[in-house]
């Protein structure tokens, strides 16, 4: 082997090699490319998801008008259980009304059934 002919061929090794390296370095960029983009792709549509949370949450109540709504909701039940209690007293008093006074329609039944007993224990024995 003669000196130019080995140089000719680390010439040609490394020509190749170099090229090699770019294909590999431009296959590279491709890649991060496509990497990219996808990566692009993924943060637009978390974005997207993000805004989609953020019209959600802006048909809730916040904690302020949750809290004045439920305040008004216990006044209200707060009235409707005193009217209940009222009814309930109303209800009970009625029912011991009606209790007295059949109570008081049996006593003078029995003393109308007792009169006429009388009256007629007297008819007889006169």
């Amino acid at each position: 082997m003669d000196d130019v002919s080995l140089k000719e061929y680390i010439e040609l090794l490394v020509h190749a090699l170099e090229d090699k390296i770019e294909t590999i370095n431009k296959l590279n960029q491709v890649a991060i490319d496509k990497a990219m983009d996808t990566n692009n792709i993924r943060l637009d549509n978390m974005n997207d998801f993000r805004g989609q949370i953020k019209d959600r949450e802006a048909t809730y109540l916040s904690k302020a008008e949750f809290e004045q709504y439920t305040k008004g909701q216990n006044s209200r039940i707060e009235i409707v259980n005193e009217k209940i209690k009222t009814f309930e007293l109303d209800r009970a008093e009625m029912a011991g009304k009606a209790s007295v006074n059949s109570t008081i329609i049996s006593n003078v039944a029995s003393l109308v059934a007792l009169a006429i007993s009388i009256v007629t224990l007297i008819k007889l024995l006169n």
